[in-house]
C-alpha cells in the first residue's frame, strides 16, 4: 500500500477509524484511471475553430502591417521585419512565465514610443494610433495562437507491459507536488513558510489514502485564478465532485469563522490574535466558472497542530468549511464512498485541472 503509516502516526490519526476505509471497493471500477497495459501521457490537442481563427487574425495582421509601413514610407525589408517582431511579441505577451509577458509587451511598446515621438514632431496622431491597433493585433494574434491548442491526458496502449491494476497505484493519480508555499519565504517570513510547507506535506500525506477510492484524482499546488502568486493547495476529484482544500499549520488553540464586510476571517475562539483572511471562497467561484456547469466545487480549509480545536462556527458566510484534518478525511472519504454506486468519470476536470498546476 502507497502510503506513509508512520507519518500518519505521528499526526496522531488512524485511518481504520474512518468508515470509508475500511469499505471494500474491489466490485468498483477506476474507470478514469489508467487501464492494465497502459500509461498517461500529456498531448496538445488541436481546436480547430480558435485555430482558423489565428489564421485568419494573423492574416489581417501582416496585411495591415504591411500597408501601414508602405504608407509610412518603410521598405519592404524593414516591414516584414516589424511585422514579425510584432508577432513574436505577441505571443510573448501570453506565455506562461512572467519574464516573457514583460519581454513581450516591451517589444510591443517600442513602436508606440517610437510614434509617439514622431506624432508629437509632426503634431499628427496618426501614428500612435496605427502603432497602438497593430500592437492590440499582435497581441490578440498571440492570444489565440495560444488558445488554438490545449493539454489533454491520454491514456497510451502498451501490449508489452504488463502492468496490474491497483487502487494503491499513484503513480498517474497524483498531480503536482505539494509545498508550492517554499518559495515564499522574502514575503511570509521563513518560519509561516516553514508552517506552511508542513501544513501541505500533512495533508498530502493523508490525501493518499483516498487513491483507495477507485476513481479518485489529486492534484498539489494549482495556481489561483487571476493571480500570479496565490496558488490553492490542494483538489481532490471525483466524477463530477472536486474539493478544494486550504492547508493550515498553525499553533494550538480552538479556531472558527469570524464574518466581516470584505469576507471571511479566520480567527481564535478566545480573541487572541488578528483574524486571517481567507480566500478560498474566491478560488472556488472562480474554479466553478472554469470547470463548468454541473460540477461541485466545496472548498475546505484543512487545519492541522497539536491540540488543534474548531468552534462553533464552522462554516463561513460565503460557504467555505474549517475542519481537523481528521474530520476533513472524514468528510471526503465518506462523500465519495457513498457515490460509488452511480458516479461517472469526467475526464474534463481532470484535464482542466491538470492546465492549472503551477
Amino acid at each position: 500500500m502507497n502510503y506513509d503509516a508512520a507519518a500518519t502516526r505521528r499526526l496522531g490519526i488512524n485511518p481504520k477509524s474512518w468508515t470509508w476505509f475500511n469499505i471494500d471497493y474491489s466490485k468498483y471500477s477506476a474507470t478514469n484511471a489508467p487501464t492494465a497495459g497502459s500509461k498517461t501521457t500529456t498531448v496538445r490537442q488541436l481546436r480547430p475553430v480558435r485555430f482558423v481563427l489565428f489564421l485568419a487574425a494573423l492574416t489581417l495582421h501582416v496585411a495591415v502591417s504591411l500597408s501601414v509601413g508602405s504608407a509610412s514610407g518603410q521598405g519592404l525589408i524593414s516591414a516584414v521585419a516589424i511585422c514579425i517582431g510584432s508577432i513574436i511579441a505577441g505571443i510573448l505577451c501570453n506565455a506562461r512565465p512572467v519574464a516573457s509577458k514583460i519581454i513581450g509587451f516591451l517589444i510591443i511598446g517600442l513602436p508606440i514610443i517610437g510614434a509617439s515621438l514622431a506624432a508629437a514632431a509632426l503634431h499628427s496622431l496618426l501614428y500612435v494610433i496605427a502603432a497602438s491597433i497593430l500592437a492590440a493585433g499582435a497581441w490578440w494574434v498571440g492570444r489565440l495562437l495560444k488558445s488554438s491548442t490545449s493539454l489533454a491526458i491520454k491514456a497510451v496502449d502498451e501490449p508489452s507491459q504488463s502492468v496490474v491494476q491497483n487502487p494503491w497505484n499513484t503513480e498517474h493519480r497524483v498531480f503536482g507536488r505539494p509545498g508550492g508555499v517554499a518559495d515564499s519565504a522574502s514575503k511570509y517570513g521563513q518560519k509561516a513558510v516553514d508552517a506552511g510547507v508542513q501544513g501541505e506535506e500533512s495533508t498530502a500525506t493523508l490525501l493518499n489514502y483516498l487513491l483507495k477510492i477507485p476513481g479518485t484524482n489529486i492534484f498539489h499546488g494549482l495556481r489561483f485564478p487571476g493571480s500570479e502568486n496565490a496558488d490553492v493547495d490542494h483538489a481532490v476529484t471525483h466524477g463530477n465532485m472536486v474539493y478544494l482544500i486550504d492547508s493550515k499549520q498553525w499553533r494550538w488553540g480552538e479556531y472558527e469563522w469570524l464574518c466581516v464586510k470584505n469576507g471571511d476571517e479566520i480567527i481564535r475562539s478566545d480573541g487572541y490574535g488578528r483574524g486571517k483572511r481567507n480566500h478560498m471562497d474566491t478560488a472556488a467561484a472562480r474554479y466553478k466558472e472554469i470547470l463548468g456547469p454541473g460540477i461541485d466545487v466545496v472548498p475546505l480549509v484543512v487545519m492541522h497542530g497539536g491540540n488543534v480545536k474548531i468552534g462553533k462556527n464552522r462554516t463561513s458566510c460565503t460557504g467555505v468549511t474549517l475542519l481537523t484534518a481528521n474530520e476533513a478525511m472524514e468528510l471526503i472519504g465518506n462523500n465519495l464512498a457513498e457515490r460509488m454506486s452511480h458516479w461517472q468519470a469526467n475526464e474534463n476536470v481532470t484535464t482542466l485541472l491538470f492546465q492549472h498546476l503551477k
